[in-house]
């Protein structure tokens, strides 16, 4: 159950049959973490959240249920996995090839995240940089984004694999 306005919620655990004791499990997750170093990812790639991607810099956040699915042909056709609450981050290019590593942690479901880096224009028409990181598991790994152009805009996509909440630093 996700609880999407702050209350006060109540659990009500009865048997009303014999045997009068059931056995039973509590699992409460919190919200997801404030990000220390830079605001949390965009739900909308037209508002992506502006982050320096520069040697030894680092990003966090976390993956939203409630973001909204962003799609195109494009995106749709380019990336690595069906796409349920993907959100945004853009940055500038230093160099002609940027490494991102993705660490991922304290995830709902243990599915994980996938990402891609895109050039676009417009937010309906992307372009692939990168190689696709979907380990279909909550796991850590590393995307390549090659032949950029220093200067220029791009734009860092992460999706909560099969809509996953999940903790990144990258």
């Amino acid at each position: 159950v996700f609880l999407s306005s702050p209350g006060d919620y109540y659990i009500v655990v009865s048997t009303s049959t014999p045997p009068n004791c059931t056995p039973f499990n509590f699992s409460i997750s919190p919200c997801g973490p404030t990000c220390s170093r830079n605001a949390n990812l965009s739900d909308n790639c037209s508002s992506p959240t502006p982050v320096a991607l520069a040697i030894n810099d680092t990003i966090c956040g976390f993956t939203d249920y409630q973001f909204t699915t962003d799609s195109s042909p494009d995106l749709d056709l380019d990336f690595c996995g069906s796409i349920e609450n993907n959100g945004w981050f853009s940055f500038i290019a230093d160099s002609t090839t940027m490494t991102i590593r993705m660490e991922v942690d304290n995830c709902l479901t243990g599915f994980g995240v996938q990402a891609r880096v895109y050039e676009t224009i417009d937010c309906l028409n992307f372009n692939p940089v990168s190689n696709c990181f979907n380990p279909q598991i909550a796991a850590s790994g590393t995307i390549v984004a090659t032949t950029l152009t220093p200067g220029n805009t791009y734009y860092l996509m992460i999706d909560g694999y099969a809509g996953d909440d999940c903790e990144f630093n990258a």
